[in-house]
């Protein structure tokens, strides 16, 4: 009994990793891709402290204020340069998106007047809430969270793209100790990438964190906020560098969040190029299977 209960479970487990395994076999080519349109890039209206996990409260943490919060920060901040530096902050990172995708992916980015002149895109337009709210789009840009894949092969139809890309950035600053008693104020950025394919289907979507080598000084509540702009463009990079790497299947030592994709119900499952992890199996049932007359490896390598 013990014995075929054991080479059940070894069996079970082999079945589930060689199912995971199976994700790693799909890979995306990035040329399949080229050209591809930047439908929607955008970002926050301000820079939030960022909440660590241990010290979360609610899942909303992190997450953006929210139409209330866009409007404050519109009304109070004309003179803080957290606030003035949106537009800016932005800008420079779909400039740098861009950029770094057609240089270093081999992905050409069609011009934005291209997407302009698709008449589906030009039916999406931003709400008002959107205009309102938290969320600050790229110059020429749209917020556009979701698009169901009618909309996607309508607009790569109109553009002559094989993908479309929709990006995301929340920018934050975050305190953390320097030595033993020093606190200083970072950059810390946190971008979503979401990819779709020619047949209008979601295959990627992923996050990226980075945050700045350096600081500036926080004490008593107070830091330079103007220098703690400069570090943004760094952070940035970083991001779009960690998805560069990532896409083309390549290996980088990264703090990469991985989220199930979100989108309208005409959305199908992304690919995922994540690795298998290895399960163990247990030193009990490793005991109870030597035991046994009939030897079985159990052992599961990578």
């Amino acid at each position: 009994m013990k014995k075929n209960n054991t080479i059940i479970f070894v069996l079970i487990c082999l079945t589930f990793v060689c199912a995971l395994a199976s994700c790693k076999s799909t890979k995306i080519e990035p040329s399949v891709c080229s050209p591809t349109a930047i439908v929607s890039i955008y970002g926050n209206s301000s820079l939030p402290w960022f909440v660590p996990l241990d010290k979360m409260q609610s899942d909303d943490d992190n997450e953006g204020g929210g139409m209330l919060s866009g409007l404050v920060n519109r009304a109070l901040g004309t003179k803080d340069p957290e606030i003035q530096t949106v537009d800016s902050r932005i800008d420079n990172a779909a400039e740098m998106f861009a950029k770094m995708v057609e240089d270093k992916l081999g992905i050409d980015v069609v011009e934005h007047s291209v997407l302009e002149q698709s008449k589906m895109y030009q039916k999406n337009s931003s709400s008002f809430l959107a205009s309102v709210g938290d969320n600050v789009p790229a110059e020429g840009f749209k917020v556009i969270e979701t698009s169901g894949s009618k909309f996607n092969k309508m607009v790569e139809k109109e553009t002559g793209t094989k993908s479309l890309m929709f990006v995301n950035f929340m920018f934050y600053k975050e305190k953390d100790y320097v030595g033993i008693t020093d606190i200083n104020a970072f950059a810390r950025t946190r971008m979503t990438v979401r990819v779709v394919d020619s047949r209008g289907r979601n295959i990627w979507k992923k996050q990226y964190s980075a945050t700045s080598r350096t600081g500036v000084d926080y004490r008593n509540g107070k830091w330079d906020k103007e220098k703690l702009c400069t570090l943004y463009p760094e952070v940035v990079e970083s991001v779009i560098n960690q998805f560069i790497v990532d896409f083309k299947g390549e290996s980088l030592e990264k703090d990469l969040i991985d989220e199930p994709a979100v989108d309208s119900q005409e959305e199908e499952p992304f690919i995922s190029t994540e690795e298998a992890v290895p399960i163990a199996i247990p030193s009990s049932v490793k005991q109870n299977n030597d035991e046994s007359e009939t030897s079985t490896d159990s052992e599961i390598t990578e």
